[in-house]
């Protein structure tokens, strides 16, 4: 592995995933100096909703060219072609997540397909599709596979796999693995649901499978991107924290006193006092946006249980952490043992100082009389 690669695999990534990014052509010409170095002649991302552009529940050409592999590709000064959804998108992101409304205008079936291209390009750079599991690398049919209508759309009839190899890499990313265990953090059912974790056996030969496509390729190099600690991400918030707030001992964002507090209609069960509540995580639909209910209709009573099979119990938490941590060791095991450069993005997250990643979600700026989908 050279230099140039860990320096691309390690810094660039986890610099670019914070850099924003400006208005790009619809395709990525060849630079007239061409790639940086050899290795980048043919990058191809791998991945699901992040690597593909997926913003705030949706996904069109804006949020497209923002990717870290978009951004990637233009400090490699590569050509990279991404299939680009046409505006609003296909879904349209949320304008307001409590409102549940979108980027307008409304188009049928709340898609506007894919943009319009002055130069149809040869293959995709970014195959990536939102909802991937690692499976959906190798296999869009059979059981546990996660293929949608942004498969068809990104890919045509192929695999993540099987467009990689068309392109006949040079070098390629690989982040895949979150959604492996993201589906069980987030079930609105039942948050933390073991049963819908990929096990680690099938998940190491699964993503040995992928490695494999991609060592029948030309490519010279390449990052593996660690599994994220879903269990980190803002969609959570400690039971611990709904207690304190409704006690009095803590606060949530607010312009004054009354806005910082829980009002008197949402209610806070004793399971998630401390140490329970600390190991106890709240999803947002259970959580923030009762709370928002709460405040839109101050006659309801409504709140939070900690034993609430809604939210991930301790036990369950534990879980999510160990199957991150082996599936995040046997991609570091595989990347050193086929020369690529390992990334592990949760040092993204312990890297940040503390209180940087807010506690609770902003629920003030919403319409008072706004109409807040069932939690």
């Amino acid at each position: 592995m050279t230099r140039t690669t860990m320096r691309i695999g390690a810094a660039a990534l986890g610099i670019l995933l914070a850099v924003a990014a400006c208005r790009q052509d619809q395709l990525f010409r060849p630079y007239p100096n061409g790639p940086l170095d050899p290795m980048f002649t043919r990058y191809v991302s791998m991945g699901n909703s992040i690597t593909a552009g997926f913003q705030s529940n949706g996904i069109n050409d804006s949020t497209q060219l923002q990717s870290y592999a978009v951004l990637l590709a233009k400090q490699m000064q590569t050509p990279f072609f991404v299939p680009l959804m046409a505006r609003p998108g296909c879904p349209p992101p949320y304008t307001n997540v409590y409102l549940q409304t979108r980027v307008p205008p409304a188009v049928p079936n709340n898609c506007a397909l894919r943009a319009q291209q002055a130069v149809p390009p040869p293959y995709i750079n970014n195959v990536a599709v939102p909802g991937a599991e690692v499976l959906d690398g190798i296999t869009n049919f059979g059981p546990g596979t996660n293929a949608n209508g942004l498969t068809t759309f990104f890919l045509g009839g192929f695999t993540q796999t099987q467009m990689m190899m068309k392109v006949n890499p040079t070098f390629v990313t690989v982040w895949l693995g979150n959604n492996d265990v993201l589906g069980a953090a987030t079930s609105l059912t039942n948050a933390g649901d073991s049963t819908r974790i990929t096990d680690t056996l099938t998940f190491a030969s699964e993503y040995r499978a992928v490695l494999d496509s991609i060592g029948r390729t030309g490519a010279q190099g390449g990052v593996l991107i660690g599994v994220a600690n879903v269990t980190l991400i803002p969609y959570f918030s400690k039971g611990s924290k709904f207690f304190n707030v409704k006690a009095g001992t803590d606060s949530i964002a607010g312009p004054d006193s009354a806005s910082r507090r829980f009002r008197a209609n949402f209610l806070v069960d004793p399971s998630c006092a401390a140490p329970h509540g600390d190991s106890v995580l709240v999803p947002f639909p259970a959580g923030a946006a009762r709370l928002a209910a709460a405040r839109a209709d101050t006659v309801t009573i409504v709140g939070v249980n900690c034993n609430d099979s809604v939210n991930v119990q301790p036990v369950e938490l534990v879980k999510l952490q160990r199957t991150v941590a082996a599936y995040n060791r046997l991609i570091a095991a595989e990347a050193a043992a086929r020369g690529y450069a390992y990334f592990d993005p949760n040092t993204l997250f312990t890297a940040l100082p503390a209180g940087s990643i807010p506690t609770f979600p902003n629920v003030i700026t919403f319409p008072p009389r706004a109409a807040f989908p069932a939690a």
